[in-house]
């Protein structure tokens, strides 16, 4: 059209366009995931998952993980392991601790987290 002179002034588009980079909108996303998911059959899938979940093998590994949960739990018990702080705690000590700040969940996250990743790793040099 340009060449018969209908349309001037024409602008290249931006280079990431020309290499199909440019994200896609919500909504090809979604077509495009509903294409996707049509090349696999979920009907098949679901009914090989259940046939799978239903034989006997797996009856008596369910059976034998339950007895291992039993005695898990009450070897456990008779550890009498200490006390550790849950996210809630924290959030109780660091409400009397702190002024009510916006970022209060965010200082009880790291904190909580902080803890867990001290322990482990004592745990793991003194344990290897």
């Amino acid at each position: 059209m340009s060449w018969l002179g209908l349309v001037w002034d024409l602008k290249t588009p931006p280079e990431r366009v020309l290499r199909n980079e440019q994200r896609l909108g919500a909504r090809v996303i979604a077509r495009a995931a509903e294409q996707l998911v049509a090349h696999y059959n979920s009907e098949r899938i679901a009914l090989a998952i259940a046939s799978g979940l239903n034989g006997p093998e797996l009856t008596a590994l369910r059976e034998k993980l339950l007895r291992s949960h039993h005695r898990t739990n009450e070897l456990m018990a008779a550890l009498h392991l200490p006390h550790m702080p849950s996210r809630d705690e924290f959030l109780a000590d660091a409400s009397t601790m702190f002024a009510r700040s916006p970022s209060l969940d965010e200082i009880v996250d790291q904190a909580h987290q902080l803890l867990l990743a001290s322990v482990r790793m004592r745990l793991a040099v003194s344990h290897p």
